[in-house]
């Protein structure tokens, strides 16, 4: 399946479904003649380089063939899995995830789309507003006899105004200013040029009001040729420096001085002991122990599992498993959720997993908003989300450490039974990772598995739609086995 996976990486490129990274400075540094002081974020849009002809010949064009040598593009041009010690420790699961929907979508339906004509849009990663909507046809309706063919169309997953947000921040604004602690000057040194504009507020509605008309891209492109590759403006309440480039990249994933803090908002709701806010031996600590459970060798042993929810998806989910008219993004967010709910957390099909995904459904509208914690805005309720997600994970913690200690489950079993069985070799036997530290990677495990994965599957196929040839070349695919 090398090719699938090469129409993977190249629908990776032309629409990466993470828009940015951020980091922090623990300390000042100079960057190309200007200075970042500390406690300022730093942001890099990927596309920028993705999309940039120094790098990718005709890089508007699709063309799955440039990765046919990924060694020929140069280093930190694309950067989808993020780099060095920040490379994502789940991208092998990701990739085994994909491969495996994407064998029995081609084998299985052939489909068109409804409409060339859909509006897209970032919120904040890139999705079609209308879900995408296709003409599904099985090419073996015998496989499904006892299924009687029909039309169905899924619900389209509503998606919470912004508006709102910003009207209640404009009017609460001189409120806000006011509560917030006064922001400490930086040295006056060789700043980046730009603004921060409006205390907390920044430049974020801006950005937000771009993502959502899918024109980030375009937005990030006319400050880069306003001020250059490297400028200051203010995001989520926090003095930024945004950065452009393949140096930038590096220096993102690189350089030591950078600390992987997040946005407030999404800290606040996935918890401050995830892998992306944790740096030194802490990070290593929790590293070591996610890829005990997300390494290649041991992903080739539940490959069966993800089998089985892919095809207990298709065969239930996409029209009975015969054709009809379905929804691609909801019912691609439904299996990547339920192939995380049973291979990371153990969670069988039930109340619980329910629950849990109504919970998660929340916490997406408010990991990327202003960091206003006021009643009904976007913020305050991904906050509540959080807790009852947390609660959630935190009882199945507890449950998973029984059956460990008396003998009924196995480490292997799930991501989170190998974490609590992990044991630090230095200290007695202590455990590896606190309750909060597993809590808080699992939670971050839910949002990256999650969303970027449906994504991804989602495009594939609206591209796919429309380029015969590449669907032909991933049919002729032979699929990863166990056996």
């Amino acid at each position: 399946m090398k090719y699938t996976w090469k129409v993977a990486m190249e629908t990776l490129r032309t629409v990466p479904p993470i828009f940015g990274s951020f980091r922090t400075t623990i300390k000042d540094i100079e960057y190309q003649g200007y200075h970042i002081p500390k406690g300022w974020q730093v942001f890099t849009a990927q596309i920028v380089t993705h999309l940039d002809a120094k790098f990718f010949d005709d890089p508007r064009k699709f063309d799955p063939a440039r990765f046919h040598n990924q060694s020929s593009i140069p280093p930190y041009c694309f950067v989808p899995f993020g780099g060095g010690p920040r490379m994502c420790p789940g991208n092998e699961f990701a990739r085994t995830e994909k491969l495996v929907a994407m064998h029995y979508l081609v084998r299985q339906f052939m489909w068109k789309l409804c409409s060339k004509e859909e509006i897209y849009r970032k919120d904040p990663t890139p999705m079609p507003v209308l879900g995408l909507p296709i003409e599904l046809e099985a090419k073996c309706p015998s496989e499904y006899a006892r299924t009687k063919r029909n039309k169905v169309r899924s619900s389209i997953g509503s998606m919470a105004a912004t508006v709102a947000v910003a009207l209640l921040v404009a009017i609460l604004t001189p409120l806000i200013v006011y509560l917030v602690r006064t922001r400490t000057r930086p040295p006056r040194r060789n700043l980046p040029p730009g603004s921060l504009g409006l205390p907390l507020i920044g430049q974020s509605l801006g950005l937000l009001r771009a993502m959502r008309r899918n024109d980030a891209e375009r937005w990030v492109q006319e400050r880069i040729e306003r001020y250059g590759p490297v400028s200051k403006l203010s995001l989520f309440g926090a003095p930024t420096v945004l950065l452009a480039g393949a140096a930038a990249n590096k220096l993102l994933f690189l350089h030591d001085a950078l600390a992987p803090k997040q946005p407030r908002s999404l800290a606040a709701i996935l918890g401050r002991r995830n892998i992306l806010e944790l740096t030194g031996d802490d990070h290593r600590r929790v590293r070591g122990a996610l890829m005990q459970f997300l390494k290649p060798d041991m992903l080739r042993r539940y490959v069966g599992k993800i089998d089985g929810e892919v095809r207990r998806h298709f065969a239930g989910r996409w029209a009975g498993g015969g054709g009809g008219v379905v929804t691609v993004l909801p019912l691609m967010k439904t299996l990547t959720f339920d192939i995380i709910a049973t291979l990371l957390f153990g969670l069988d099909r039930g109340e619980i997993r329910e629950q849990l995904a109504a919970a998660f459904a929340g916490m997406l509208e408010g990991m990327w908003s202003v960091p206003v914690d006021l009643p009904f805005t976007p913020f305050r309720n991904g906050l509540r989300a959080s807790e009852r997600a947390r609660r959630i994970l935190e009882a199945t913690v507890r449950e998973k450490k029984a059956n460990l200690e008396q003998g009924k489950s196995s480490p292997s079993d799930d991501l989170i039974s190998c974490l609590v069985s992990l044991r630090d070799g230095d200290d007695d036997g202590r455990q590896l990772l606190t309750e909060e530290e597993i809590v808080d990677n699992a939670m971050l495990a839910l949002v990256a598995g999650h969303d970027t994965s449906a994504i991804l599957l989602t495009f594939i196929i609206r591209h796919l739609a429309t380029d015969p040839t590449t669907l032909a070349a991933m049919a002729q695919g032979k699929f990863i086995t166990t056996d």
